[in-house]
């Protein structure tokens, strides 16, 4: 018998497998939060880039206008 994280008394297959999803749940975690890091830094150099083409588009419309 042996303690495991928990602290209920399994054996040690039992503890293996609980562990080994612990750690599997927390690598999804992780990709999972990477994954909406990217797109959040996609979303806003998209952001960026339409604020760019907007204000080049207004300069071009204010020489025009000269």
């Amino acid at each position: 018998m042996k303690l495991n994280f928990i602290g209920i008394f399994m054996s040690d297959t039992n503890v293996i497998i609980c562990e080994s999803i612990a750690v599997i749940l927390l690598l999804l975690v992780c990709i999972f939060l990477s994954r909406k890091q990217k797109q959040k830094k996609k979303n806003t150099e998209q952001e960026e880039s339409r604020k760019e083409w907007e204000q080049l588009q207004r300069s071009l419309k204010n020489e025009k206008g000269r």
